[in-house]
């Protein structure tokens, strides 16, 4: 989910983005996914495969400095994967439930429209102030969610490992022209699960393969050590 700062957004662009007619930038839950290319069963082009791969080793570039064990990343896993199912739920009933409550006007509209008739600059306004609520709305679950999987995390992860993870993010800001390093390291923390565990579609697939790497890894060790 990336988490987005409110913005004026013109009135066709705030009538789509209530009902859905366009998608907005990667507005989900930790973790919420687009289908991954080839999820309806065929393979996915080689092409995008390795985009994806290259989009993972920057993220891995970025968690396997704390060194996360099996226990956590279990633990990770099961709260991102909760945030996101919590997330589309409760995104899925503010974008519904305005709409739900003039289903009838909108039908009647649309039929009107079909044969040739006016759509009333009235039901237009009314459609883009809904838009506009829903995306103040949306902002407001965003933030919500964002503090609500930093706390979690932080039970999960060591002083250690946040204090690790802080200083990647300020690092790499450091280097990113533009970017100022000033802020409390809370703050940076926060920016760190927004980049690398919100802001990315693929983090909760990414985390289920680092688990298997580790089991892999568990067992080539007990065999080598019991031949």
């Amino acid at each position: 989910m990336s988490l987005h700062t409110l913005r004026v957004v013109p009135l066709a662009a705030a009538v789509f983005l209530l009902l859905g007619l366009v998608t907005a930038p990667a507005t989900a839950a930790p973790g919420a996914q687009s289908p991954p290319p080839g999820s309806n069963g065929a393979p996915a082009p080689a092409g995008l495969e390795l985009l994806d791969m290259l989009d993972d080793i920057n993220k891995l570039n970025a968690l396997n400095p704390l060194k996360l064990t099996p226990e956590q990343l279990d633990q990770i896993i099961a709260v991102t994967t909760a945030a996101e199912e919590d997330y589309n739920r409760k995104l899925t009933a503010l974008k519904l439930d305005p709409v739900r409550k003039i289903a009838q006007e909108i039908r009647d509209t649309k039929r009107r429209a079909l044969a040739g008739g006016e759509i009333t600059k009235d039901f237009m306004d009314r459609v883009a102030a809904m838009g506009e609520k829903f995306l103040k709305q949306r902002d407001q679950l965003d933030a919500d969610a964002l503090v609500g999987l930093v706390s979690k995390l932080k039970t999960i992860l060591t002083p250690q490992q946040v204090s690790t993870a802080t200083q990647l993010i300020i690092d790499q800001a450091r280097i990113t022209p533009g970017m100022r390093t000033s802020g409390t390291k809370d703050k940076w923390f926060n920016a760190y699960v927004l980049k690398v565990f919100i802001s990315y579609p693929r983090i909760v697939p990414l985390l289920k393969e680092m688990r298997a790497a580790l089991a892999a890894d568990s067992g080539a060790q007990a065999n080598a050590e019991n031949p």
